[in-house]
């Protein structure tokens, strides 16, 4: 409407005819004036402030897909000195966050913190080796088991165990199929079975 007015003005003043021209401009002028005031409100409205900006609609990496166990939170635990292994290199374990406030839960549930999560590699299972994971009292320690403690959350491992472990990440998942305590993505592992409880070592 503001740019439509000075042409309307200026031909009025010249005195000329009331050509095909202004008459499109006239028209133009009356449709902005009765749209410009119910568009600007429209635009005003919640509806449209909800709308995202431009740039959260700018394109972005399509997410990788798989699970997720809060791996910002996992840490690598490891007595000190940390046991190592034939090579020199420490043997250590990572214990992620879901799996200290379920251990802290427990220990919260039951009045009793004195209790570990033993981790204990058998042979057997379709891989040739299994995980068994129990919690036991901590006075069932022996001089084979290696203690960690990540916030007050304890885990016991036997040395053979640890040296065909170390470096997986313990997980507490909550999955349709149950809750339970899990090692998953242990380097020491060439396959595994789908259910993730059985492995075979790599060579």
């Amino acid at each position: 409407m503001l740019a439509a007015r000075p042409i309307l003005q200026s031909a009025a003043r010249s005195g000329a005819p009331r050509t095909r021209l202004s008459h499109r401009l006239t028209v133009m002028a009356r449709f902005l004036a009765t749209t410009a005031a119910p568009a600007r409100r429209a635009l005003a409205s919640p509806f449209f402030a909800r709308l995202p900006s431009p740039h959260a609609l700018a394109p972005r990496p399509w997410p990788v897909l798989g699970r997720s166990y809060s791996t910002v939170a996992t840490r690598i635990v490891a007595p000190n000195p940390p046991p190592v292994n034939d090579q020199g290199m420490p043997l250590v374990l990572l214990i992620d966050e879901s799996a200290v406030q379920q251990l802290r839960k427990i220990y919260e549930r039951d009045g009793n913190d004195q209790q570990a999560l033993r981790i204990t590699v058998d042979a057997g299972g379709c891989h040739g080796f299994e995980y068994k994971l129990d919690l036991v009292d901590l006075k069932s320690q022996t001089t084979d088991d290696v203690h960690f403690d990540a916030q007050g959350a304890k885990v016991l491992v036997d040395d053979v165990s640890l040296g065909l472990i170390s470096g997986s990440r313990l997980v507490f998942t909550d999955e349709l199929i149950g809750r339970a305590f899990k090692l998953v993505d242990n380097p020491n592992a060439g396959s595994s079975c789908g259910c993730g409880t059985s492995f075979e070592v790599k060579m």
